[in-house]
């Protein structure tokens, strides 16, 4: 009986953490959001145009959400991002995104 409340509590703290990784993904993407948004990065990085970016940050969010869903204990999530094709592509893609926003547009 003891090793079924374990198991069963193992199963249930994995889906709490797994909630609690996307909430926290999805309040990350908000925030950042928020911050393309204001007034102060508007006047700094060029006029409401680094909103654009958003897209790249959600997915890479995702990303990890996956990869370290995904991921063995033994196994560096930092490893397994960086052979992540998908997430180098995205990460390369929001660099140059950003880099070209705040070049052009930017005061």
């Amino acid at each position: 009986m003891l090793q079924s409340f374990l198991r069963i509590r193992d199963v249930i703290l994995k889906c709490v953490l797994r909630i609690l990784l996307w909430v926290l993904g999805v309040a990350t993407t908000a925030a950042y959001l928020i911050y393309t948004r204001t007034q102060r990065t508007n006047e700094l990085f060029g006029g409401g145009q680094l909103v654009f970016t958003v897209p790249f940050v959600a997915f890479g969010i995702y990303r990890f959400i996956r990869i370290v869903s995904r991921t063995d204990k033994a196994d560096s999530p930092t490893d397994s991002m960086l052979h992540d094709p998908a997430f180098v592509v995205n990460l390369v893609l929001y660099a140059a995104a950003v880099v070209a926003i705040v070049s052009y547009f930017a005061p």
